[in-house]
Protein backbone atom coordinates (compact mmCIF):
# COMPACT_ATOMS: atom_id res chain seq x y z
CA UNK A 1 0.00 0.00 0.00
CA UNK A 2 1.32 3.52 -0.79
CA UNK A 3 2.07 6.07 1.59
CA UNK A 4 -1.05 9.00 0.36
CA UNK A 5 -0.19 12.03 3.24
CA UNK A 6 0.61 15.04 1.23
CA UNK A 7 3.51 17.09 2.78
CA UNK A 8 3.63 19.54 0.41
CA UNK A 9 1.08 21.67 1.63
CA UNK A 10 2.88 22.00 4.64
CA UNK A 11 6.38 22.18 3.04
CA UNK A 12 4.93 25.27 1.39
CA UNK A 13 3.57 26.64 4.55
CA UNK A 14 7.32 26.23 6.34
CA UNK A 15 8.83 27.27 3.59
CA UNK A 16 6.34 30.63 4.45
CA UNK A 17 6.84 30.94 7.77
CA UNK A 18 10.69 30.93 7.55
CA UNK A 19 11.08 33.19 4.95
CA UNK A 20 10.32 36.01 7.20
CA UNK A 21 6.16 36.49 5.70
CA UNK A 22 7.72 37.47 2.11
CA UNK A 23 6.96 34.83 -0.87
CA UNK A 24 10.27 33.86 -1.91
CA UNK A 25 13.53 35.18 -0.93
CA UNK A 26 15.65 33.18 -3.12
CA UNK A 27 14.82 29.92 -5.40
CA UNK A 28 17.02 28.21 -7.33
CA UNK A 29 17.94 24.80 -9.10
CA UNK A 30 20.40 22.43 -7.80
CA UNK A 31 21.30 19.50 -9.08
CA UNK A 32 19.05 17.75 -6.71
CA UNK A 33 16.01 19.44 -7.30
CA UNK A 34 14.81 22.77 -6.12
CA UNK A 35 16.51 25.11 -2.87
CA UNK A 36 14.56 27.43 -1.03
CA UNK A 37 16.70 30.23 0.42
CA UNK A 38 14.86 30.89 4.46
CA UNK A 39 15.73 32.06 7.66
CA UNK A 40 17.02 29.28 10.11
CA UNK A 41 14.70 29.35 12.87
CA UNK A 42 17.30 28.98 15.22
CA UNK A 43 20.87 31.14 14.37
CA UNK A 44 18.61 33.42 12.19
CA UNK A 45 20.86 33.43 9.23
CA UNK A 46 19.67 33.57 5.91
CA UNK A 47 21.54 30.98 4.46
CA UNK A 48 19.40 28.11 5.12
CA UNK A 49 18.05 26.05 2.22
CA UNK A 50 14.78 23.62 2.10
CA UNK A 51 14.96 21.53 -0.51
CA UNK A 52 11.18 21.15 -2.34
CA UNK A 53 12.15 17.10 -3.95
CA UNK A 54 12.97 16.06 -0.01
CA UNK A 55 11.36 18.22 1.92
CA UNK A 56 14.71 18.55 4.03
CA UNK A 57 15.67 21.75 6.00
CA UNK A 58 19.72 22.27 6.31
CA UNK A 59 21.64 25.06 7.85
CA UNK A 60 25.61 24.93 6.66
CA UNK A 61 26.35 27.45 9.80
CA UNK A 62 28.72 24.84 11.90
CA UNK A 63 26.98 23.77 15.15
CA UNK A 64 23.46 24.71 14.54
CA UNK A 65 20.50 22.69 13.43
CA UNK A 66 22.30 20.52 10.88
CA UNK A 67 19.33 19.20 8.52
CA UNK A 68 16.04 17.99 9.77
CA UNK A 69 13.00 16.71 7.95
CA UNK A 70 9.82 18.32 7.57
CA UNK A 71 8.58 16.31 10.84
CA UNK A 72 11.50 17.44 12.94
CA UNK A 73 11.12 20.83 11.39
CA UNK A 74 7.53 21.40 12.09
CA UNK A 75 7.42 19.97 15.49
CA UNK A 76 10.53 21.89 16.70
CA UNK A 77 10.46 24.92 15.30
CA UNK A 78 7.10 25.98 13.56
CA UNK A 79 4.59 28.03 15.41
CA UNK A 80 1.42 25.83 17.66
CA UNK A 81 -1.62 26.39 14.81
CA UNK A 82 1.06 24.62 11.73
CA UNK A 83 2.19 21.57 14.62
CA UNK A 84 -1.81 21.39 16.13
CA UNK A 85 -3.09 20.97 12.12
CA UNK A 86 0.18 18.38 11.07
CA UNK A 87 -0.63 16.74 13.59
CA UNK A 88 -4.45 16.50 13.02
CA UNK A 89 -3.14 15.49 9.39
CA UNK A 90 -0.90 12.78 10.43
CA UNK A 91 -4.14 11.04 12.49
CA UNK A 92 -6.47 11.41 9.74
CA UNK A 93 -3.92 9.88 7.56
CA UNK A 94 -3.66 6.88 9.97
CA UNK A 95 -7.38 6.21 10.19
CA UNK A 96 -7.50 6.19 6.47
CA UNK A 97 -4.46 3.80 6.15
CA UNK A 98 -5.80 1.72 8.98
CA UNK A 99 -9.34 1.04 7.37
CA UNK A 100 -7.65 0.30 4.09
CA UNK A 101 -6.26 -2.77 5.25
CA UNK A 102 -7.13 -5.63 4.19
CA UNK A 103 -6.36 -8.77 6.20
CA UNK A 104 -2.94 -9.88 4.15
CA UNK A 105 -1.44 -6.75 5.49
CA UNK A 106 -2.24 -6.65 9.44
CA UNK A 107 0.69 -8.72 11.33
CA UNK A 108 0.54 -11.74 11.86
CA UNK A 109 1.59 -14.36 14.60
CA UNK A 110 5.00 -16.76 13.84
CA UNK A 111 3.01 -20.36 13.76
CA UNK A 112 5.38 -23.09 15.31
CA UNK A 113 5.73 -25.95 12.92
CA UNK A 114 7.97 -27.63 14.95
CA UNK A 115 6.37 -30.47 16.89
CA UNK A 116 6.74 -30.06 20.59
CA UNK A 117 8.96 -32.22 22.49
CA UNK A 118 12.51 -33.75 21.78
CA UNK A 119 12.70 -33.94 18.23
CA UNK A 120 13.28 -38.01 18.44
CA UNK A 121 12.25 -40.77 16.65
CA UNK A 122 10.13 -43.12 18.23
CA UNK A 123 11.61 -45.90 20.72
CA UNK A 124 11.93 -49.73 18.67
CA UNK A 125 10.90 -52.41 20.87
CA UNK A 126 14.31 -53.84 21.52
CA UNK A 127 15.05 -50.54 23.10
CA UNK A 128 11.57 -50.09 25.51
CA UNK A 129 12.37 -54.41 26.32
CA UNK A 130 15.90 -52.58 27.57
CA UNK A 131 14.58 -49.79 29.42
CA UNK A 132 11.87 -51.79 31.21
CA UNK A 133 14.79 -54.47 32.36
CA UNK A 134 17.15 -51.41 34.04
CA UNK A 135 14.14 -50.13 35.29
CA UNK A 136 13.23 -53.32 37.04
CA UNK A 137 17.08 -53.52 38.04
CA UNK A 138 16.56 -50.22 39.68
CA UNK A 139 19.34 -48.34 37.71
CA UNK A 140 18.52 -45.84 36.21
CA UNK A 141 17.56 -45.66 32.48
CA UNK A 142 18.64 -42.50 31.00
CA UNK A 143 22.39 -43.01 32.05
CA UNK A 144 24.05 -46.07 29.81
CA UNK A 145 26.27 -46.80 32.59
CA UNK A 146 25.40 -49.72 35.10
CA UNK A 147 24.93 -47.58 38.18
CA UNK A 148 26.02 -50.98 40.59
CA UNK A 149 29.63 -50.83 39.14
Amino acid sequence: MQNTFNQYPFFEKVKLELSSGVREKRSFRDKEGWCHEVTCPKCRKRKSVLLEDTFMFLCPITGCIGGLNLHQLITQYCSDDLINEWNRSIREQKKINDASRNGFEKPMTIKNRRPRGPNKPPLSDLERLRIKAMISRGTDPTNNRNSDL
